[in-house]
């Protein structure tokens, strides 16, 4: 039988794929900013979800698509 990955990841695993501290995660959970379930008391976290939220966070546009959402950014450096 094949071995099956767990889905969720516990707050300190969360913790230590994101390089923050249990603490700081606690805190998103608090404000709503990290996606979560809770099983009873306890918080759990899809992973896949965790990755994405992660990339979504940390997201930065090229200058390409900042000049095609803003076209008067190009206008700022012609003189």
């Amino acid at each position: 039988m094949a071995k099956v990955e767990c889905a969720f990841w516990s707050i300190d695993e969360v913790a230590t794929y994101l390089n923050e501290s249990p603490a700081t995660v606690r805190d998103w959970v608090a404000r709503r900013r990290i996606p979560f379930y809770k099983r009873g008391r306890r918080l759990q976290f899809n992973i896949e979800e965790i990755k994405e939220w992660d990339r979504e966070r940390n997201y930065r546009p090229t200058v390409a698509e900042r000049i095609a959402a803003d076209p008067d950014l190009v206008e700022v450096g012609r003189r």
